[in-house]
């Protein structure tokens, strides 16, 4: 795909272009800055590393150049011609909204924040979800509520994707943008031992198809269901020997709304084997996904003799 020009670029063009040595060093420092990072920022400190570099005319020049990149970006969106860059926007977003909270930056920054709001409806999902988090590790501004009701509204048109069907089914209340789920549930096995807890990971991404899968056993495990499955040679889908007589096939799982099913399916073929369901190990991220009130509402669900609808 066609690459934009990107934040630092414009940011050394702007410092080339100026007439005040002043702000030509501060424009090249902060295009120095910008270059340097390596990822988009995961957090609040993340993102404050960007806070040493800002000027008025750093901040007027990081904000024209986020609302050009955006701009252009969903101009190309239908044609295909650009893909959403985000670790240099990100940081650029992150510095208009520490410099909204700054009396001798707000002035620089309130335009382009103002025009950034007006430009969400019209963003991928992608984008979108990027505004939400960013502007929810400031969620102390009025203009980082502007930016995330902007962002909840456009994830707010997309379909449901699978994963936040199987979340809403269970009443976990997890939030419109991104997320992951990772389960684990162990096993107990009447004689000997065998590697045979099932192991899920589900992931929700607004506006994409949900990564998920379900697999039996911590090394090596032998897949259950996936989104994405590649058959090995040797083994078709379903099929597992985790040793000591944990050897078969199950119909596979359609979704990780099967879960319940294949556990008892796994403890039918193997009278011997049971699974732990109030054992269950449960995290998610971002942060604190999953209240240990979500976590019992999982267990009961494992529980359960009836499925999510798929």
């Amino acid at each position: 795909m066609t690459q934009h020009e990107s934040i630092s670029e414009r940011l050394e063009a702007a410092a080339t272009a100026s007439d005040s040595s002043v702000t030509r060093t501060a424009l090249a420092r902060a295009a120095k800055k910008f270059a340097s990072y390596a990822r988009a920022p995961g957090n609040r400190k993340d993102a404050d590393r960007v806070a040493g570099v800002l000027t008025p005319e750093v901040v007027a020049v990081v904000g024209d150049a986020l609302v050009q990149t955006r701009t252009t970006e969903i101009g190309g969106l239908a044609a295909g011609a650009f893909s959403p860059e985000f670790r240099e926007s990100d940081y650029a977003l992150a510095a208009l909204l520490i410099a909204s909270g700054d009396s001798e930056l707000s002035n620089s920054a309130e335009e382009p924040i103002s025009r950034l709001a007006a430009l969400v409806e019209q963003m991928d999902p992608n984008q979108a979800e990027h505004v939400q988090f960013v502007a929810g590790l400031y969620p102390e501004l009025a203009c980082s509520t502007a930016l995330r009701t902007a962002a909840r509204a456009r994830l707010g048109l997309e379909p449901e994707t699978l994963a936040a069907s199987w979340a809403s089914g269970l009443g976990l209340n997890l939030p419109a943008e991104y997320w992951a789920v990772n389960l684990a549930i162990p096993s107990e096995l009447a004689e000997g031992r065998a590697d045979a807890g099932v192991y899920v990971d589900i992931e929700h991404r607004p506006g994409t198809p949900s990564r998920w899968s379900l697999r039996l056993g911590a090394i090596n495990r032998d897949v259950l269901g996936a989104d994405r499955w590649r058959p090995p040679k040797s083994s078709p889908l379903a099929a597992y020997d985790r040793g000591h007589g944990v050897a078969g096939e199950v119909p596979p799982a359609g979704s990780p709304n099967d879960l319940p099913r294949i556990l008892r399916d796994l403890e039918a073929a193997h009278p011997g084997l049971s699974f732990e369901r109030e054992a269950l190990k449960a995290s998610g991220s971002p942060g604190r996904l999953l209240s240990p009130t979500k976590k019992k509402l999982i267990i009961a669900w494992l529980s359960s003799t009836s499925e999510v609808d798929s």
